[in-house]
């Protein structure tokens, strides 16, 4: 505690400072203190995400649930996934006898971790295996759930140069070529599944 209250003495001015004390305090359990800490550091910098969410957590501590829903639900709407604030708001949302919504946010949660989960292997495959058609696959699949459509299509095209005929990566190419309105590529694209299929018979 000493080096965080000399480094919030040294630097009045810093959010960062006044942050680090914050935390030294919570986990102190010292909630008011640490509370008031990081309302120091949201004064100075309103736009802190940090300093909210500490400041969320002290109020937390403090038995203040609908102070930290206040601070919580921001930081979630614009991002599910920053630090644990969606859990954090579920737990408050619960006591507050909420527990509808605290359900809905935690499954929402749930299911962005295991898309960035998914994506974090997508990627680390594609980067050890850059010849491998199933890798650039599912990264286009991964893009094309993220609403990132350009990036899919360049690497559905790339797992159909590598394994040209690969139905998979047709039929994901012609819903991204669909979802730009790329209407002629993706008709192109049928047509060669379609005789693919009567060769198939």
């Amino acid at each position: 505690l000493a080096a965080a209250e000399a480094a919030a003495g040294h630097q009045p001015q810093s959010p960062l400072a006044h942050l680090g004390r914050a935390r030294t305090l919570r986990t102190m359990r010292r909630f008011g203190d640490a509370a008031a800490a990081a309302r120091r550091a949201l004064e100075i910098d309103p736009e802190n995400r940090a300093a909210r969410y500490d400041l969320a957590l002290a109020h937390q501590g403090l038995g203040q649930d609908r102070e930290a829903v206040a601070l919580l639900e921001p930081l979630v709407a614009e991002n599910v996934l920053y630090e644990r604030a969606a859990p954090v708001l579920a737990a408050s949302l619960a006591r507050l006898g909420r527990r509808d919504e605290a359900a809905a946010l935690n499954r929402r949660f749930q299911k962005a971790e295991a898309g960035t989960n998914a994506a974090v292997q997508a990627m680390i495959r594609l980067g050890n295996q850059p010849e491998n058609p199933d890798a650039h696959r599912e990264a286009g699949r991964f893009h094309l759930e993220q609403g990132r459509v350009p990036r899919a299509v360049v690497e559905f095209r790339e797992a159909l140069r590598l394994r040209p005929g690969d139905r998979q990566s047709a039929a994901l190419l012609v819903r991204a070529l669909d979802a730009m309105q790329r209407t002629d590529e993706a008709n192109a694209v049928r047509t060669i599944l379609s005789g693919k299929e009567t060769q198939s018979r």
